[in-house]
């Protein structure tokens, strides 16, 4: 077809780039994007020729619901960009499911516009990208046994399943990510869900339905406000008759309705089943309530956390964070990472990689302050030796060092001995942790304990193996993950000390027997 021969005729993509770089290439409809020059105040605009113009200003409060931005987010929007095709059908589609019943698995309103809407976007560049790559490399199985429906219609039925399916009592994908909508806490307060499109929330600020509050950004902050392109901030939204809060609420700006169709498509069959995902480089996400994972990606010089969500047959959310600025290959990740560092500069690039590499939530935590003072004790002088220190930590390795002993008499020694700790702690129920460690120190010495005998153990207890930093340390940073640790810092420390229990006391009576 036509659109077939427009996207062989597309620049090449370097063959190093992924997918998610390539559609990223072929994003036609993109509009450019400026912010302000660093620095306080109202600063002139980096590019004031820009078709979008967002104005970041200063950070939300974190313990209110403040206003503490007191001018909208987006300080303009050429009006030409809202007369492209794909734009046009997207804000019908708004004013439609404005007002559609949310209690019906159906919306028949909507089903002309979401034809409509679905045929256009599908003649785009990116999402013929995108159809290639499901065909050829994904192996999507297109229904084409009727032969009145080529695969192009099929495709479109392939989007219109992924995107625009209710299930569940949950908004289909594109109310959830386009349009946003009313949605719950961990706490049962009501607040906004999804939203992650910017041309939504912009048309809400006209309507004076959606306040900005500040920006609001978890990791490397400094970073992001280089990065004009996407935005992570706190809003209050009018919606189902209520004020609703959405904290940290991110979305790129300026991308095309096709793109993010596409980017969201490609996610969710690429981990319809966790080998594919795999192989595809995504990593599962222990936070997702259904089934869902992560994938790093670099867009523009900057480096993203991309999430996607879904049930079995249905995409449920696909949003991205904000990590820092991007690395175009691992070798350069690895140089920056050796690179050897002052202790104070080390001190203020530490916090961000723990975010980066999803050990901490937030840098100006206690673990990241806890983790920046252990990496000083312990003489590091690059971010590679900081963060081999802290994964020695938080990766428990208690089996493998198990197996290991079954060939190592000395080792076998203090497995042995410290399955007799672990079963004097369960006997006694004593509590490992910072308030009880002297105590505990105390009890042990005068059972005979000291030195290596006492304190070898216990590290094979918390990290998995013998060797490594003072107990009361490791002790101090595993209760702070239990608070404020990311999805990579392993089993908490209570679930450390039951896991032991069952190896090694289990083992112990399997070996007497």
């Amino acid at each position: 077809s036509i659109y077939d021969l427009a996207l062989r005729l597309q620049p090449p993509v370097p063959a190093v780039f992924d997918i998610c770089s390539e559609l990223w290439l072929l994003d036609e409809n993109r509009c450019s994007v400026s912010g302000r020059q660093p620095g306080e105040g109202r600063r002139p605009w980096v590019n004031g020729n820009a078709q979008i113009l967002i104005d970041t200003q200063v950070p939300a409060s974190r313990l209110t619901d403040a206003t503490m931005a007191h001018r909208p987010l987006f300080a303009r929007v050429a009006p030409e960009i809202l007369a492209k095709p794909t734009l046009l059908c997207l804000v019908k589609l708004f004013d439609i499911f404005q007002h559609l019943d949310h209690d019906h698995a159906t919306f028949s309103k909507a089903e002309e516009a979401v034809d409509d809407f679905i045929k256009i976007v599908a003649r785009t560049a990116v999402m013929r990208r995108a159809f290639r790559y499901a065909v050829d490399t994904l192996g999507l199985d297109l229904d084409e046994s009727d032969e009145s429906q080529d695969s192009s219609r099929s495709w479109q039925k392939q989007i219109r399943e992924v995107w625009f399916t209710r299930a569940g009592g949950r908004p289909c994908a594109f109310e959830h990510i386009f349009v946003g909508n009313l949605s719950e806490d961990s706490d049962g307060h009501p607040v906004a869900g999804g939203l992650h499109c910017w041309l939504k929330f912009y048309l809400e600020e006209l309507r004076g339905t959606a306040r900005y509050l500040g920006y609001f950004y978890n990791r490397s902050p400094k970073e992001a406000l280089q990065d004009h392109r996407y935005i992570s901030g706190k809003f209050i939204w009018e919606h189902a008759g209520r004020n609703l809060v959405k904290e940290g609420g991110g979305f790129f700006v300026g991308v095309s309705p096709e793109w993010l169709l596409a980017d969201g498509t490609i996610a969710f069959l690429e981990t319809r089943d966790a080998d594919k995902a795999q192989l595809y480089g995504w990593q599962p996400w222990l936070g997702a309530r259904d089934r869902g994972y992560t994938k790093d990606v670099v867009h523009e010089g900057f480096r993203y956390r991309k999430v996607v969500c879904h049930s079995e047959q249905t995409l449920i959310t696909v949003f991205s964070s904000f990590l820092g600025v991007g690395f175009d290959d691992e070798s350069e990740y690895t140089a920056h990472l050796d690179r050897i560092l002052s202790e104070k500069d080390l001190a203020t690039e530490l916090p961000g990689i723990l975010v980066s590499e999803g050990i901490a939530k937030a840098e100006d935590s206690e673990l990241c302050a806890a983790s920046v003072r252990f990496c000083a004790s312990r003489h590091c002088h690059s971010l590679g030796e900081a963060l081999h220190e802290i994964r020695g930590i938080f990766g428990f390795s208690l089996e493998a060092t198990m197996e290991e002993a079954e060939s190592d008499a000395n080792l076998k020694e203090l497995v042995f001995d410290a399955a007799e700790m672990v079963k004097r702690l369960s006997v006694e129920e004593a509590s490992l942790s910072s308030a009880t460690l002297p105590l505990l120190v105390d009890h042990l010495k005068q059972q005979g304990r000291s030195g290596a005998r006492l304190h070898r153990p216990l590290r094979l207890l918390l990290t998995g193996h013998p060797n490594g930093a003072k107990v009361a340390d490791l002790i101090c940073l595993l209760e702070l993950a239990d608070r404020e640790g990311g999805d990579e810092t392993g089993p908490s420390l209570s679930e450390r000390l039951q896991i032991a229990k069952e190896l090694l006391v289990t083992r112990s009576v399997a070996q007497q027997k």
